[in-house]
């Protein structure tokens, strides 16, 4: 996904609270058989080289979804117009019927459709 994301292919908008996320989620001890942690540094530059960092989006009122720890990522989704958000959280794709939501698997699939 990196060599469609470098290509072109995508846009990948992140913010500074969805870094810090994606950080402290890849610095789990489940994950350190996969990755060391100056692997994880090394993804983490390249995801904010090869990515658009816009500011963290004030939540809407309203939560929209079950979950209030995902509730910065709808609002990123929707700051930045994005096409679809991406995830495998249940929280987030049980809200196809009012959102935009892709797991990566159906974001692999339209990537390689085009």
């Amino acid at each position: 996904m990196l060599l469609e994301l470098h290509a072109g292919a995508f846009e990948l908008v992140v913010s500074p609270m969805l870094l810090e996320e994606l950080d402290e989620v890849l610095r789990r001890e489940k994950f350190r058989r996969y990755v060391t942690p100056e692997e994880v540094d090394e993804y983490l530059e390249l995801v904010g080289l090869e990515s658009t960092l816009i500011d963290d989006a004030d939540p809407t009122p309203e939560p929209l979804g079950d979950d209030p720890d995902d509730e910065y990522l709808i609002a990123l989704a929707r700051s930045a117009r994005c096409v679809a958000l991406v995830s495998g959280d249940a929280h987030l794709t049980d809200l196809r019927d009012r959102i935009p939501v892709l797991t990566p698997r159906e974001f692999l699939e339209t990537i390689r459709d085009r």
